[in-house]
Protein backbone atom coordinates (compact mmCIF):
# COMPACT_ATOMS: atom_id res chain seq x y z
CA UNK A 1 0.00 0.00 0.00
CA UNK A 2 2.95 1.90 0.77
CA UNK A 3 4.75 1.75 -2.52
CA UNK A 4 1.36 2.11 -4.93
CA UNK A 5 1.13 5.76 -2.69
CA UNK A 6 4.46 6.39 -3.02
CA UNK A 7 4.58 5.64 -7.08
CA UNK A 8 1.17 7.58 -7.46
CA UNK A 9 2.62 10.27 -5.95
CA UNK A 10 6.09 10.09 -7.88
CA UNK A 11 3.91 9.61 -11.44
CA UNK A 12 1.89 12.87 -10.37
CA UNK A 13 5.05 15.29 -10.01
CA UNK A 14 6.80 13.49 -12.66
CA UNK A 15 3.25 14.52 -14.96
CA UNK A 16 3.71 18.10 -13.66
CA UNK A 17 7.61 18.46 -14.48
CA UNK A 18 6.16 17.35 -18.16
CA UNK A 19 3.31 19.94 -18.55
CA UNK A 20 5.10 22.84 -16.75
CA UNK A 21 7.84 21.96 -18.99
CA UNK A 22 5.79 22.09 -22.11
CA UNK A 23 3.61 24.95 -21.50
CA UNK A 24 5.82 27.64 -19.43
CA UNK A 25 7.92 28.68 -21.53
CA UNK A 26 11.76 29.95 -21.06
CA UNK A 27 10.81 32.94 -19.04
CA UNK A 28 10.24 30.49 -15.95
CA UNK A 29 12.69 29.22 -14.21
CA UNK A 30 11.11 25.72 -12.31
CA UNK A 31 12.52 24.09 -9.32
CA UNK A 32 11.65 20.56 -8.60
CA UNK A 33 11.38 18.59 -5.14
CA UNK A 34 12.73 21.64 -3.32
CA UNK A 35 13.62 21.06 0.60
CA UNK A 36 13.17 24.03 2.82
CA UNK A 37 14.75 24.15 6.27
CA UNK A 38 14.15 26.96 9.11
CA UNK A 39 14.90 26.24 12.73
CA UNK A 40 15.73 22.58 12.54
CA UNK A 41 12.19 22.03 10.94
CA UNK A 42 12.21 21.24 6.89
CA UNK A 43 9.50 20.28 4.25
CA UNK A 44 9.12 19.70 1.06
CA UNK A 45 7.80 21.34 -2.01
CA UNK A 46 7.26 19.55 -5.21
CA UNK A 47 8.11 22.59 -7.63
CA UNK A 48 8.60 26.19 -7.28
CA UNK A 49 8.47 28.47 -10.01
CA UNK A 50 9.85 31.85 -10.76
CA UNK A 51 8.87 34.31 -13.29
CA UNK A 52 8.69 37.85 -14.01
CA UNK A 53 5.14 37.92 -12.32
CA UNK A 54 6.14 36.09 -9.17
CA UNK A 55 7.09 33.28 -7.25
CA UNK A 56 4.80 30.32 -7.59
CA UNK A 57 5.36 27.12 -5.20
CA UNK A 58 3.01 24.04 -6.53
CA UNK A 59 2.55 20.93 -4.26
CA UNK A 60 0.85 18.30 -6.86
CA UNK A 61 -1.97 15.58 -5.57
CA UNK A 62 -2.64 12.68 -8.45
CA UNK A 63 -6.28 12.81 -7.95
CA UNK A 64 -9.01 11.32 -10.05
CA UNK A 65 -12.64 12.55 -10.43
CA UNK A 66 -13.90 15.56 -10.47
CA UNK A 67 -12.18 17.90 -7.87
CA UNK A 68 -14.24 20.55 -6.05
CA UNK A 69 -12.46 23.32 -3.60
CA UNK A 70 -10.61 26.81 -3.46
CA UNK A 71 -8.28 28.87 -1.52
CA UNK A 72 -10.39 29.55 1.12
CA UNK A 73 -11.53 26.00 2.04
CA UNK A 74 -9.98 24.27 4.49
CA UNK A 75 -10.94 20.95 3.09
CA UNK A 76 -11.76 19.98 -0.75
CA UNK A 77 -14.00 17.19 -1.98
CA UNK A 78 -13.55 14.46 -4.94
CA UNK A 79 -16.27 12.51 -6.86
CA UNK A 80 -15.48 9.88 -8.28
CA UNK A 81 -18.54 7.20 -9.11
CA UNK A 82 -20.55 9.19 -7.50
CA UNK A 83 -19.13 9.15 -4.14
CA UNK A 84 -18.03 12.39 -1.97
CA UNK A 85 -14.17 12.03 -0.71
CA UNK A 86 -12.78 15.02 1.55
CA UNK A 87 -8.80 16.22 1.70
Amino acid sequence: MVLDAFLKGFGGELKTRFINWLFLGENYTIFNNILVSVDEVSTQIDHVIVSKYGIFAVETKDKTGWIFGDEYKPEWTQVIFGKKYHF
